[in-house]
């Protein structure tokens, strides 16, 4: 009776991964929570059975095994903010893998290249901010008009307001949210 539980739950895990692997590049939230919701039960089963079939391990580690290849398309659909969500309402277990599949999928190969950006970007402010130094003692050793005060003014809110999304949590997180809205991938947002 048991086993029966197991294979029940196994024909349903593999039912749900056939249906997220027919969906291809439209996966979507519910499919999602129909595969993880499938393996919590297959989880469950396991716990409970007492004889587990080699057949049916190995069938659970090739359904496994396809989740696992399908995690970079899940997260395409699902960012990691969700599953976080997901994972404090539900409240799993620390062995639940499969509800942390944004940690399985490879860096893209351009973020390996994040710390030449950010050097270029340092590299930047300090030029933005000595150009603006240097403009700012001109402009005021003459008199200050109209025109020199908005070539001061202009490119020092400019640089404030870059210089607040890099180096303040609430500016990166801002500024992360617009480049998300914006629909620019997570490996040329840097």
């Amino acid at each position: 009776m048991i086993n029966s539980q197991l294979n029940k739950t196994l024909e349903y895990y593999k039912t749900a991964i056939d249906r997220l692997k027919a969906a291809g590049t439209s996966i979507d939230t519910d499919q999602v929570l129909e595969v993880l919701n499938a393996r919590n039960a297959v989880q469950v089963a396991l716990k409970d059975a007492t004889f587990i079939s080699t057949s049916r391990l190995k069938q659970l580690l090739e359904l496994d095994a396809e989740l696992r290849k399908q995690a970079g398309q899940i997260n395409k659909v699902i960012k990691a903010e969700q599953f976080a969500l997901w994972r404090e309402s539900i409240h799993l277990p620390a062995e639940a893998w499969w509800w942390k599949l944004e940690n399985l999928t490879p860096p893209h190969k351009w973020n390996s290249l994040d710390w030449l950006w950010k050097g270029l970007v340092v590299a930047g402010w300090t030029a933005n901010l000595s150009l603006l130094i240097n403009i700012a003692t001109r402009f005021f050793s003459g008199g200050a008009g109209l025109l020199g005060a908005s070539a001061v003014i202009l490119p020092s809110i400019l640089a404030l307001l870059q210089a607040s999304s890099e180096l303040t949590k609430a500016g990166k997180e801002g500024f992360d949210k617009l480049l998300t809205k914006l629909n620019i991938p997570q490996h040329l947002q840097e």
